[in-house]
């Protein structure tokens, strides 16, 4: 009784497994066919009423059932490039399924990378690439408008004169006559850039400017001894401005620049010799004070730092500006010029004054409004606001600092102008950091937010206090690297005062190129610090003398 109930058990699972007496289908293979689809095929087998199809892909390693077929082909027209696919047919005949038959692999080709896009200087283009369908490929160029077929190549290489002016590239793998892989991501054919200044701004230092097309996201700058060459890459830019700070005085060189990505390179462009439609060279001096005192300050008990003059100096300093012809200007008024408004006396001065201590409305506040003349002022936002908010504390301080009323009346008089010494960074050794500079190793993504925060809470305060917002800001202890000039530069200031450091500029008159504008390198300001006991009048000669 047992042996006959396991054999009817046996012979119902047979029944409803349908592994008993149906072989599995033969020689399945999968192959591309010209119209871009898998087509899975096998041998036709006697006696089958049906197929089962299963697909798998490299992304989605299990199979998954796709359909029953009643002949033995089957064609997969919803394949996607770049993804490998393979099948499993399985054969149903008389309620019974045979195991499943696997293909081989199909590949899908992937869209090709382009590596490399070169123009030459006689507008040839040539593009070069990985990936294929057997290496054949189309490339497409567009010009602002729809793709249209260049040509197709076996190489991986192809070069064509760029006579309809494509200003981006794309290639496709081919493996039919109509069928094709995704395009590439297309990748820009450069413009060739133009020189139109070249211009010896100071001993060191020659600026370049440049005619250039957005699409590049930065532009080579190379040079040479003569027009004829050869030239070697000496910096890049991202800006259509350049300044060769390696440029030794009095050598001739030329320039010529090409636009660059990680992938293209454009044509070089005409050499330009210094001197090439020269632009006009303007100095500023800028000096740095920080307090004023009289004897009757020391007597009440207010301190004598190291940086601190006697207001009677700087009524000396102003004294003479004014006799040698020297007219004060604002951070305001510099940054307009260079960005192509207003205009700048024959001998400007740029005094700014750190901190907002109160000698600075006590004595140099009146001594400006004598003489006619102007200063910037940066201010500590905490330490304006403690002076404030506890005026006994500021009575009973040996360094006691403006209040925010008196710093509006020096501002609605047009004798002090208000810029940034930071809200609260003014702090020595903070989170690695020194004042308002990143510390050492530390990225754009850390330090940016930070420089963000502190610049809209003190150019808030200012504005609210005075109506305008500040247009510089001055580092604390003079601490700068280029990494916290881009990223305060991005916050908002367009004028970064630094201190008396060959880092900031290697000359101690700030030199400016008329029309070059505000970027990177002419936005640092270099300042000299003027020290009790030496008059303006010496920190001017030396500067003068040294630079002639």
């Amino acid at each position: 009784m047992k042996k006959l109930l396991s054999a009817a058990f046996c012979a119902l699972c047979l029944l409803l497994t349908g592994c008993a007496g149906v072989a599995p289908p033969e020689n399945v293979d999968a192959s591309l066919d010209p119209d871009g689809a898998v087509q899975v095929s096998w041998s036709a087998s006697e006696g089958a009423e049906t197929f089962r199809i299963y697909r798998k892909t490299d992304q989605t390693p299990d199979y998954k059932y796709v359909c029953d077929v009643s002949e033995p082909l089957y064609v997969d027209r919803e394949v996607e490039s770049g993804v490998t696919y393979r099948y499993k047919v399985e054969r149903m005949a008389q309620n019974r399924v045979s195991e499943g038959a696997e293909s081989p692999e199909v590949a899908v080709p992937a869209a090709p990378t382009i590596r490399s896009v070169t123009v030459s200087e006689q507008n040839q283009v040539t593009v070069e690439w990985e990936g294929g369908a057997n290496g054949a490929c189309r490339v497409y160029g567009r010009a602002g408008g729809d793709w249209r077929l260049l040509g197709e190549t076996d190489a991986g290489r192809f070069t064509f004169q760029n006579s309809s002016g494509c200003t981006s590239l794309a290639v496709s793998c081919a493996w039919g006559e109509s069928t094709e892989s995704a395009k590439s991501e297309p990748v820009p054919v450069l413009c060739q850039p133009t020189i139109t200044s070249v211009t010896q701004m100071d001993p060191y230092t020659v600026v370049l400017m440049l005619k250039t097309d957005d699409s590049a996201c930065r532009y080579e700058v190379l040079r040479a001894d003569t027009a004829d060459g050869p030239y070697t890459v000496i910096g890049t830019t991202s800006e259509p401005v350049y300044y060769d700070e390696t440029a030794q005085g009095g050598a001739s060189y030329c320039y010529a620049v090409r636009a660059v990505t990680d992938v293209s390179t454009g044509a070089l462009s005409a050499p330009a010799a210094i001197g090439t439609n020269a632009k006009n060279v303007f100095g500023v001096p800028v000096f740095m004070y920080h307090e004023f005192v009289t004897q009757k300050d020391l007597d009440s008990g207010v301190a004598f730092d190291e940086y601190a003059i006697w207001a009677s100096e700087f009524e000396r300093d102003l004294a003479w500006l004014r006799d040698n012809g020297y007219t004060t200007i604002t951070t305001r008024q510099l940054v307009d010029y260079l960005n192509g408004k207003g205009t700048m006396p024959e001998k400007p001065v740029l005094l700014t004054i750190d901190d907002g201590k109160l000698g600075v409305y006590k004595h140099a506040y009146p001594l400006l409004k004598k003489y006619g003349m102007t200063a910037s002022l940066s201010l500590i936002g905490t330490r304006i606001d403690l002076a404030t908010q506890d005026p006994q504390g500021r009575a009973d301080n040996p360094a006691p600092y403006c209040t925010w009323e008196e710093i509006r009346e020096m501002a609605l008089s047009g004798a002090v102008e208000m810029i940034s010494h930071t809200y609260s960074l003014h702090v020595f050794h903070h989170d690695g950091r020194q004042g308002a500079d990143c510390a050492a190793n530390e990225t754009m993504e850390s330090f940016l937010p930070s420089a963000q925060k502190d610049y809209a809470k003190i150019t808030g305060v200012i504005r609210d206090v005075t109506g305008t917002e500040p247009v510089a800001m001055a580092y604390p202890y003079s601490k700068r690297s280029e990494m916290a000039d881009s990223a305060w530069l991005k916050s908002g200031y367009r004028l970064l005062l630094a201190g008396d450091s060959d880092s900031a500029r290697r000359t101690r008159i700030n030199y400016f190129v008329q029309d070059a504008g505000v970027n990177l390198k002419s936005a640092v300001v270099r300042r000299i610090t003027r020290m009790r006991g030496t008059p303006i009048a010496s920190y001017m000669e030396e500067a003068l003398g040294a630079e002639a």
